[in-house]
């Protein structure tokens, strides 16, 4: 939950208890429409019971939940369908490490990112499958890669061993290397139509490359390298005033600096670590979900606005938590940021002010889907349960 020291009323999850790493019921922790939010103590103050797109909702709770739910079980029967099919015949140990970690429980954000992209431009989600399974091939991917020792060194994901404890540090590795070539066989595979394959490849291999997630992770060990207490502070953050974006071209967006100049700007350096490790990943999965219901550059456009805001909304709440969680309830190390001189949004601006950024662009990500009117409500939902979110 996200939470002030002047504040009385706490953020309950909605339909997620954790996006990226815990059990399977989503049920049990629903926010129901017009539950408390937090309270902020600003001229920004949020009032109990005010979401961040009103107080109505013409997609419920309840059917956002039931819809989560079934869609989350069909990306599973996809995940493992096309996991046996580009393991087959390989070593065991490997295979095993391979569905140990793949197949850990999850609330699969990104795969539904992709299924609600296709069908909020206007097509059927069921053509996004392709695009939902190879990215979260890369997200497994990158998360076996993150918790090994050179990395964050981390022993516990999803409530479970991370896959070097469970097995070895080599053979993790090599479960995380497999996956990377098994996503793009996907899509080179499976993606239709056809002849936007190549496009999808594309687009994710810019997402998951140096320009951007794997840049991410080598700009968030270069910065627990820096002294940043030697740093001035930096103003007040307001959404849109650090997000470093890669655009889908693979070049970097006015406002994003390039290693050098900037390097030790602290707030710059945060905004660029968690476009590209954390933003990049959320935006191009809407993008190929978008992609395979053939959307046209309008949309391709908003969609990827959206997925920008949304991005760094889900990064600040997850500095947030690590901050304000348990372990128990995180499914993975609390505190970890803090003790391993980690960069984030708290340590860099405080928790009140990282809170209305959050909220900034949780409202900013609402207003890039406009356009699509009434088949936007699933991914305004979705905005509000990033920020809602308490693990």
């Amino acid at each position: 939950m996200l939470r002030t020291s002047h504040s009385s009323a706490d953020s309950k999850l909605s339909p997620s208890d954790d996006l990226d790493s815990g059990t399977t019921t989503p049920e049990s922790t629903a926010l129901a429409a017009g539950e408390a939010q937090n309270e902020v103590p600003s001229d920004r103050q949020s009032k109990p019971g005010a979401s961040a797109h009103g107080s109505a909702h013409s997609f419920q709770s309840e059917q956002f939940l039931v819809q989560w739910k079934d869609r989350a079980g069909q990306v599973e029967t996809h995940l493992r369908e096309h996991m046996l099919r580009w393991t087959a015949g390989g070593p065991s140990p490997l295979v095993d490490a391979i569905e140990y970690s793949l197949m850990a429980p999850g609330k699969r954000l990104r795969p539904l990112l992709a299924l609600w992209a296709a069908e909020v431009v206007g097509g059927d989600y069921s053509v996004a499958f392709p695009a939902a399974v190879a990215v979260e091939m890369i997200h497994c991917y990158s998360l076996i890669h993150d918790d090994l020792p050179a990395m964050d060194d981390d022993d516990l994901r999803r409530g479970r061993p991370t896959c070097h404890i469970q097995f070895d540090e080599s053979t993790a590795i090599l479960a995380g290397d497999a996956l990377q070539p098994m996503a793009f066989a996907v899509l080179a595979h499976s993606f239709q139509p056809a002849e936007l394959a190549a496009r999808a490849c594309q687009l994710l291999s810019l997402a998951a490359g140096p320009q951007a997630l794997v840049g991410g992770q080598a700009d968030d060990l270069q910065a627990e390298k820096t002294d940043w207490s030697k740093s001035p502070e930096p103003p007040a953050l307001a959404a849109g005033d650090a997000a470093t974006d890669v655009s889908s071209d693979g070049q970097s967006k006015p406002g994003a600096s390039a290693h050098g100049s900037n390097e030790n700007d602290a707030k710059s350096l945060l905004a660029r670590i968690h476009a590209r490790k954390t933003g990049a990943m959320i935006r191009v999965s809407l993008e190929l979900g978008a992609l395979a219901a053939q959307a046209t550059p309008a949309q391709m456009a908003a969609i990827g606005l959206y997925g920008q805001a949304i991005g760094q909304s889900f990064q600040i709440v997850d500095d947030l938590l690590d901050v304000q969680s348990t372990s128990e309830q995180l499914g993975k190390r609390a505190g970890k940021d803090e003790a391993a001189g980690k960069l984030t949004y708290p340590r860099l601006y405080g928790v009140p002010e990282s809170i209305l950024a959050a909220k900034d662009y949780t409202e900013k990500a609402i207003r890039a889907l406009e356009m699509f009117g009434s088949r936007g409500e699933p991914l305004i939902r979705l905005a509000e349960t990033i920020l809602e979110r308490t693990h």
